[in-house]
């Protein structure tokens, strides 16, 4: 195995550690609107909507 080999093997490494964080921090700003959505969906089928009044 040569430095190239080395190089690349370290760059994809932490580009893929890079990503893989950006997405878990994006989902976790996410998350309470996801929660929300989801709770007014199940309230829905439920037939316990507001009628669309906030």
């Amino acid at each position: 195995m040569d430095w190239n080999a080395v190089t690349l093997f370290l760059l994809a490494t932490f580009g893929t550690i890079s990503l893989v964080t950006t997405q878990l921090i994006t989902l976790a700003k996410q998350l309470p609107e996801l929660v929300d959505a989801l709770r007014k969906l199940r309230e829905s089928f439920r037939g316990g909507g507001s009628g669309g009044t906030a």
